[in-house]
């Protein structure tokens, strides 16, 4: 995939920025604990449709100021239209990745990449391979934080690959220096050898975060 050479290379020369970066103030926390609710979204396939919610977990650990390691699992249930019981969608990934912080003036901005081990289980369907993450924060508060973060995988199981493409637009609101409230949308592509693509739209997702 010409998407996870991109980032490969994307992610390296971020390895390469960090160890030469002067310290400077995060644009968020790298070490914490993050729980969420996928409130709803559209699930499509075909001429297939369906409704989405879900539960997320995903935790965070510096290993020294630029290098860090985070672990992520997403676990959706798909009410299909027409169909007498859910199907899951289930996505982990787990991996290290380093963060480099941009001279942006007064708003603390990051741009960060991480190398994943990924599964993923569609629809019955359980793959897995290498995932790749590019993404940028910015602190525009004490208390607001936005980020956006692309996704690519590609991964295998016996003859059939899943490739995924996934961008999530974020928002984190700290309403104590231990407690943050959470935001997102997701939009997810999910490419299946000799069968159709599957497309999760317009997921909203609620959650809470821990820093520490």
């Amino acid at each position: 995939m010409t998407a996870i050479r991109l980032t490969t290379m994307t992610v390296l020369m971020l390895a390469g920025l960090a160890a030469t970066s002067a310290q400077a103030a995060d644009a968020g926390p790298y070490d914490y604990l993050a729980a969420r609710y996928t409130l709803l979204g559209d699930y499509s396939r075909g001429n297939s449709d369906g409704d989405v919610t879900g539960l997320g977990l995903e935790g965070s650990k510096s290993i020294n100021d630029t290098a860090f390691l985070h672990i992520t699992s997403d676990m959706y249930d798909v009410d299909i239209d027409g169909s007498s019981s859910d199907a899951a969608i289930d996505l982990f990934s787990v991996g290290p990745g380093v963060h480099v912080p941009l001279n942006t003036g007064s708003t603390p901005v990051d741009l960060w990449g991480a190398v994943n081990y990924q599964r993923l289980g569609v629809l019955g369907a359980a793959s897995s391979g290498l995932g790749l993450d590019i993404g940028v924060r910015a602190r525009f508060s004490n208390r607001l934080e936005g980020s956006f973060t692309f996704t690519t995988a590609s991964t295998e199981s016996g003859n059939r690959d899943i490739d995924l493409d996934r961008w999530v637009l974020g928002v984190a609101w700290a309403a104590s220096p231990q407690f943050d409230v959470t935001g997102s949308l997701v939009n997810a592509d999910f490419g299946i050898q000799n069968a159709q693509d599957i497309e999760l739209d317009n997921l909203i997702r609620v959650g809470v975060r821990f820093p520490f």
